[in-house]
């Protein structure tokens, strides 16, 4: 943690409130809401950790970098999580609904990701050294924000709706 520069654990510590009180309105439930800050939160625990394995220096200046991860990331899971409660209300199992829900926002996830993944990836290439640290931050960012709300999420979802 003494590695983490002190604006970053501002910027997620404000973050994580906003999309707190942003699921709670939305899921009505302490559970839901916080499984979704989790879940929204673990990209940047990956982007931290990929860019602590990679050596970079993670200062006050890529504190904007929790904020736009978190938001990238919200925005997926909110989708899923909408379709998948629309699905239950219609009287899907919980199964099916997930089924349901990868069906109809599952591509739209997908391609919205590698889309981003492929924007930032273009800064990869760049001679500053700090836009190549974003660039890569940020495709790792996104790619662990889809794998969990693609096989994390949807198998929270259905093993809580059968409990």
């Amino acid at each position: 943690m003494a590695a983490i520069p002190a604006t970053f654990l501002t910027s997620l510590w404000g973050s994580i409130l906003i999309v707190l009180v942003c699921f709670l309105l939305l899921a009505r439930g302490w559970f839901w809401a916080v499984i979704a800050v989790l879940l929204n939160v673990m990209p940047v625990v990956a982007m931290f950790a990929f860019g602590r394995l990679m050596g970079w220096e993670l200062s006050d200046n890529l504190c904007f970098l929790v904020s736009l991860s978190i938001g990238i990331a919200v925005d997926d899971t909110l989708h899923f999580l909408y379709h998948f409660r629309q699905a239950r209300k219609q009287g899907l199992s919980s199964e099916a609904a997930a089924h349901r829900t990868f069906s109809t926002v599952g591509a739209a996830l997908i391609v919205t990701s590698v889309l981003l993944m492929s924007g930032f990836a273009v800064c990869l290439v760049a001679d500053i050294v700090t836009v190549r640290i974003i660039g890569a931050l940020i495709v790792v960012s996104v790619f662990s924000a889809l794998l969990l709300d693609m096989i994390v999420l949807p198998a929270l979802l259905v093993h809580r709706s059968k409990g």
